[in-house]
């Protein structure tokens, strides 16, 4: 009996791959940056590096490691993956195609400023 092998963590040269296929899809003219936390995934070596090369060209920034006045961006993005999962349930339902890029920029274009400021 074959032994089913394990789906491994997420690591750097996923995110590498992601960040290529970001690139590619946003394409080369407009400028990219990614926000991420401190987590050794996004600070990696490969990451870096990858971010730095001029055919992926993607300026990284970083929370800083503790930022209580930070926290309510979790209401933001809790609401957020409620739609996205909501929007994908449906389009499943429906079997339609899903385009994730057009479905999580649909998810985010929900919070206006003024939504944003009202959350605050």
């Amino acid at each position: 009996m074959m032994r089913m092998e394990e789906k491994k963590a997420f690591n750097g040269k996923d995110m590498v791959r992601q960040f290529k296929e970001l690139r590619q899809t946003i394409g080369s003219d407009k400028k990219i940056a990614a926000f991420g936390d401190n987590a050794s995934i996004n600070k990696c070596k490969i990451v870096r590096e990858a971010c730095a090369d001029p055919a992926i060209d993607i300026k990284q920034w970083f929370n800083v490691t503790y930022r209580p006045d930070l926290h309510g961006i979790n209401v933001i993005w809790e609401k957020a993956r409620a739609h996205h999962s909501k929007r994908l349930t449906y389009l499943d339902s429906k079997e339609l195609p899903v385009d994730n890029m057009a479905l999580v920029k649909e998810c985010l274009e929900r919070f206006s400023s003024g939504a944003v400021k009202h959350l605050a």
